[in-house]
């Protein structure tokens, strides 16, 4: 049970935060924040798709299971969620940079 908990927090949430900020993206106007954006997602896209291949990959060998919850899941996972953090918070400021342009 506990394998398929960590599953979904570490590869399908990730995937779903993705898609919806490559959704958001389409948004924010052209510049430093959609390149900064770009950059953020893809890094979060290449870690996921490590994290999952090497999951796979630990799978052909049920020994070696607990070694990748530890040492697998610490290191992707904060850069999937570093990544996340740094896609929310440029499209936060992309919206209050237009809120501000309006207002002028």
């Amino acid at each position: 049970m506990e394998f398929y908990f960590w599953i979904v927090i570490h590869i399908l949430l990730p995937i779903l935060f993705i898609l919806y900020f490559r959704k958001e993206k389409t948004k924010i106007a052209e510049g430093k924040l959609k390149q900064l954006l770009n950059f953020a997602l893809g890094l979060a896209t290449i870690s996921t798709i490590v994290l999952t291949l090497s999951l796979v990959v630990f799978l052909l060998e049920p020994t070696l299971i607990p070694i990748s919850f530890e040492t697998i899941s610490t290191g992707q996972r904060y850069t999937v969620i570093g990544c996340l953090l740094i896609s929310a918070g440029l499209i936060f400021l992309s919206d209050s940079k237009k809120d501000n342009e309006m207002e002028m």
